[in-house]
């Protein structure tokens, strides 16, 4: 890490290096992330691979609950979580900046989840049930 700058919106530019280990001269990368008011990425300078996320799902592995933390820009998106054989397991709408589901009804397994917003998948992944 290299500096962080203040923006008007409450928010700052966090500026970086990172070594590249899979360049022909073992170069050192830039990396600019703006980061919000809330401490959510929100945008990344375009290195491939790397895009920002609009939720972190965790503990992942889990156990009896999942967290889904967000920034307030998906407020009222469509979280939900199928089992493997895609059937809706638990849906919830996302309405605070932290939101706790229970899972301890769950058994053990993977479950893939998705987050919609104004009817479009923002989010995917999967969450395992140990």
């Amino acid at each position: 890490m290299h500096g962080i700058l203040a923006t008007n919106d409450g928010g700052c530019l966090l500026l970086a290096t990172y070594f590249n280990f899979t360049g022909q001269n073992y170069e050192r990368d830039i990396l600019i992330i703006k980061v919000d008011s809330n401490g959510l990425v929100t945008g990344l300078n375009s290195k491939p691979g790397l895009k920002p996320m609009n939720a972190i799902i965790y503990p992942n592995p889990g156990h009896d609950f999942l967290n889904i933390q967000s920034g307030p820009q998906i407020n009222g998106a469509n979280f939900t979580l199928y089992d493997m054989q895609g059937h809706v397991a638990i849906t919830e709408t996302i309405k605070n900046i932290q939101t706790r589901l229970n899972t301890s009804n769950l058994p053990a397994g993977t479950y893939p989840w998705q987050i919609v917003f104004k009817n479009k998948i923002i989010e995917s992944g999967k969450w395992i049930k140990e």
